[in-house]
């Protein structure tokens, strides 16, 4: 599955992909993003499948509850 930064601290379950770190993996992996497209965001600490949307014009990333986890060791 693509894995897109996405920053977490922006809104708990819709996060727009409109950052340097989105835009960087989205044009590495030559993504074609659409309405629908399932992917995984991710941070340092976290990460959670979701469900791109284009809401205004941007593209965001909805999460799917129950998806997310810490990605650090505990």
């Amino acid at each position: 599955m693509i894995r897109i930064w996405a920053d977490f601290t922006y809104h708990p379950k819709l996060l727009p992909l409109i950052f340097k770190g989105s835009i960087s993996d989205i044009r590495e992996q030559n993504v074609n993003l659409y309405e629908g497209l399932h992917i995984i965001v991710y941070d340092d600490s976290y990460e959670a499948e979701a469900v791109v949307e284009k809401i205004k014009g941007e593209w965001c990333a909805r999460i799917i509850e129950g998806t997310g986890h810490s990605t650090l060791a505990e």
